[in-house]
């Protein structure tokens, strides 16, 4: 599929730097209705800078459904709803797995050594949501952004997303990003981007920027040289001669890491 600068634009949204999330879901969860009306509200003015949200909020954490319990990217959850205890639901949502980041919102701070039970992110006491808020969005933006496993992007206005395991490299052309998969699929579609954006988003996944040109994915190295690297598909590409010694130490990093 060729790139069309017409028809195909990277979306990137930033808080201090530019992210590859199109889309996220957020909760909030509360006994009061007039306080999830007015906390949407907030989050969706704190949000705008930074990515696109879905934001649901209810009052009867009965009405959620554990499939939906697990979608949820981010999740404001009151700990004290009266008939409705909001560890519970969080020890619940642990329980199918869920990797949201969750953050309490709470009057009473002395409930935080039961947060800390359910792995919760933060937490946000309503006395100071206008200093903290903006703060601990961007804080959970950037922790998906390090336990995402897919690359995202859109084509025409439509999200389209790679699994992050799939990429063998990337290949820079010009503000072209060419994605190439272990499955040598030349369907996937090419976005607008550098990879200095990429290598610093994707370094953390195991991916080396051997050249100017090149991003590897260390999962798909054959071999390693001073000036070539090749992959397992048989593809070779040239490696910095100038930078070998740091790159090597960071694929053999890498490799002990994975034993």
């Amino acid at each position: 599929m060729t790139c069309d600068e017409e028809s195909l634009n990277i979306n990137v949204f930033s808080t201090s730097e530019r992210s590859f999330l199109v889309k996220i879901k957020i909760l909030v969860c509360d006994d009061s209705q007039i306080f999830v009306d007015d906390f949407m509200v907030q989050v969706k003015e704190c949000i705008r800078s930074i990515c696109q949200a879905e934001i649901c909020g209810v009052t009867n954490p009965s009405q959620l459904k554990d499939q939906d319990l697990k979608e949820y990217d981010i999740v404001f959850l009151d700990i004290d709803m009266g008939a409705h205890n909001g560890v519970a639901l969080a020890k619940h949502m642990r329980m199918l797995n869920s990797k949201s980041i969750l953050i309490f919102v709470t009057n009473y701070i002395e409930y935080s050594p039961e947060g800390y039970e359910v792995q919760a992110f933060r937490f946000l006491l309503k006395g100071q949501i206008k200093e903290k808020l903006a703060i601990y969005l961007s804080d959970a933006i950037q922790e998906l952004q390090r336990h995402a496993h897919t690359l995202q992007y859109s084509l025409n206005g439509e999200p389209l997303q790679v699994d992050i395991q799939n990429i063998s490299y990337l290949e820079s052309e010009g503000r072209k990003i060419h994605p190439h998969t272990c499955h040598g699929n030349s369907d996937v579609p090419c976005f607008y981007g550098t990879l200095d954006q990429l290598e610093k988003q994707l370094r953390p996944a195991g991916f080396m920027r051997v050249h100017k040109s090149f991003l590897v994915n260390i999962t798909y190295v054959e071999s390693f040289r001073y000036n070539q690297v090749r992959m397992k598909d048989g593809v070779v590409l040239p490696v910095s001669e100038r930078r070998y010694a740091s790159l090597r130490k960071q694929y053999l990093d890498w490799k002990l890491y994975q034993k």
